[in-house]
């Protein structure tokens, strides 16, 4: 059967279904913003602050033995004397023949008690496990090291870095390593050795008051 509807008359929905679907417009692409000259410039300039920042601080890192040697150094410390605990004894640590030259021996003698004579008894815990010693030599910050033979102890330029130069509180005893301070033989003569020994809470040379 022949429509009698002409095609111009055709009805809008019947056209559009005739017609199919409608194609989509392709989509306009994003831009992509770009950074802009002044962004960059100032991130350049950033980068080289950082980097300056970083070579000052490099620069004015102390270097080990230096008067700087340590974050505990001059006026906040507090020096005193490391007197054997033995109340019959009357022996401290002491800096042999005074002075302040690396190497100096460090062993025991009556304590002194004048301000003149104090000077080479007078030792300070630092933070870093250093025991560092009152006197300077022409600036440098001396502290108490253990002898490479384990002999004794001596004077020598700070270093935090220094194996030889740790040491640790324990009540009375002075660790090093897993050793104690030791007042060899438990000799009361002055001039007597203070090496590092196994440690024994019962001995009193191993004992030391810090006054």
């Amino acid at each position: 059967m022949t429509s009698n509807v002409p095609a111009t008359g055709m009805s809008p929905i019947l056209s559009a279904l005739l017609a199919g679907p409608a194609t989509a417009a392709p989509a306009e692409p994003v831009p992509v913003p770009k950074k802009s000259n002044t962004t960059m410039i100032m991130i350049a300039v950033g980068v080289v602050v950082l980097i300056v920042l970083l070579m000052l601080a490099r620069s004015s890192t102390p270097e080990p033995g230096g008067p700087g040697d340590g974050e505990d150094v001059g006026a906040t410390l507090q020096y005193g004397k490391l007197k054997w605990s033995d109340a019959t004894k009357d022996r401290c640590w002491n800096v042999q023949k005074g002075g302040a030259k690396a190497g100096t021996a460090i062993a025991t003698w009556s304590c002194n008690d004048g301000a003149e004579s104090d000077k080479n008894e007078m030792f300070a815990f630092r933070s870093d496990g250093l025991i560092q010693y009152k006197e300077t030599d022409a600036g440098t910050l001396m502290c108490v090291a253990v002898n490479s033979d384990n002999s004794g102890i001596a004077l020598k330029a700070c270093s935090a870095t220094d194996p030889a130069q740790k040491f640790a509180r324990e009540g009375k005893a002075i660790k090093y390593s897993s050793k104690c301070m030791d007042i060899k033989g438990a000799s009361g003569n002055n001039s007597t050795p203070i090496i590092p020994w196994d440690c024994n809470p019962n001995a009193s040379n191993q004992q030391f008051d810090f006054v």
